[in-house]
C-alpha cells in the first residue's frame, strides 16, 4: 500500500474500485506521508537529480507534511534565511574531511 494523489486515486478507483481504500486515519496518514517522502527521494535519486517532476513530487510531499505539522512555507523559508545568515549555505561546496570514512 502507498499514498497516492487524489486524482490518481479517483482514476484508479474508476478502473478497479477494489484497489483503493477509504481515506486513512491520522496515524496512518502520518506514516504513509513519511514513506511517500522516502519513495519520492528515491525516485529523484534514480533520475540522477535531473527530473524536475521528481523535485515537484518531493516538494508536494514536504508541503503536505508541513501542513499536517502546522508549519508554513513562510516559516520554513524564514528559517532557511536565518540559518544561511548564521551558518552560510551549501553553495560553496565545502567538505568536512573528518566526517568522511
Amino acid at each position: 500500500m502507498k499514498l497516492v494523489r487524489e486524482n490518481i486515486a479517483k482514476r484508479i478507483y474508476s478502473e478497479d474500485p477494489s484497489t483503493i481504500t477509504k481515506p486513512c486515519n491520522q496515524d496512518e496518514y502520518d506514516l504513509f506521508l513519511k514513506l511517500k517522502l522516502s519513495e519520492e527521494l528515491d525516485e529523484l535519486k534514480q533520475s540522477k537529480y535531473t527530473d524536475i517532476s521528481e523535485y515537484a513530487d518531493v516538494l508536494e510531499v514536504l508541503h503536505t507534511l508541513m501542513n499536517v505539522s502546522g508549519i508554513s512555507w513562510e516559516q520554513v523559508l524564514e528559517e532557511k534565511r536565518r540559518k544561511a545568515n548564521i551558518e552560510g549555505s551549501f553553495s560553496s561546496g565545502f567538505i568536512y574531511k573528518n566526517n568522511l570514512k
